[in-house]
């Protein structure tokens, strides 16, 4: 039986939208970043809610934060 390093980790809420796309969007950033996240809601069930490990939070925040600075490099130019 595979274990990872998380699963005994409490899952806590590392965002909440109110738009699918938002959602699928940031669960796509942290997947690519090999950072487990569930999705809560969709299907006319508002807000979404992104869970995470609480272990891999940060590397989530930088995860994000980094897409974000990629988007901002591209759209410049």
């Amino acid at each position: 039986m595979h274990t990872h390093q998380w699963e005994n980790d409490e899952l806590v809420v590392f965002r909440t939208g109110e738009s699918e796309l938002a959602t699928d969007l940031i669960r796509g950033v942290l997947e690519s970043n090999d950072i487990p996240c569930f999705v809560f809601g969709g299907h006319y069930i508002v807000p979404l809610t992104i869970k995470a490990p609480a272990s891999r939070v940060e590397d989530a925040e930088r995860a994000l934060e980094e897409a974000r600075k990629m988007g901002e490099q591209m759209a410049e130019g």
